[in-house]
């Protein structure tokens, strides 16, 4: 069963048992320091999906502690200094809530919009724009 546990990731729940989980603040602050690090990405890497596979190393579909912790050590180059590893520990344990052993696609959706800007990448400013055009075309074509 010990090895098991340790293959499937579920190990973790009992080493992070005393460590305190976030609070919301926490968690939002957490949470922007992520995607303010993100956006260091190139714009078009930076979507959800391509996040999602780049963070998945072993391309399992789910996301385990050790490619978390890769991901934000060595590709974000958040230090210790900055985010102490006990926080990372309480940010698996919010984010691994059901003791699963990983994170899925959904539960990193879920965290890192808490922390998302509110204001439009250059993309997504484009493609409102184009959106709009289409919108005044039809109108125009109607009239």
């Amino acid at each position: 069963r010990a090895e098991t546990d340790r293959l499937t990731g579920k190990d973790l729940n009992s080493i992070f048992t005393d460590v305190p989980a976030p609070n919301e603040q926490e968690v939002l602050a957490l949470s922007k320091m992520l995607n303010d690090q993100l956006n260091m990405f190139d714009p078009d890497a930076r979507t959800f999906y391509a996040l999602f596979k780049f963070i998945d190393i072993d391309g399992s579909k789910r996301i385990s502690f050790h490619e978390l912790e890769t991901l934000v050590r060595h590709s974000l180059k958040i230090s210790e200094t900055v985010l102490e590893q006990s926080k990372l520990f309480g940010l698996w344990k919010v984010l691994d809530s059901n003791e699963s052993g990983f994170i899925d696609a959904g539960e990193l959706s879920r965290f890192l919009r808490i922390g998302q800007s509110k204001q439009l990448t250059k993309a997504q400013l484009a493609r409102k724009k184009l959106q709009a055009d289409r919108e005044n075309r039809v109108e125009l074509i109607r009239e």
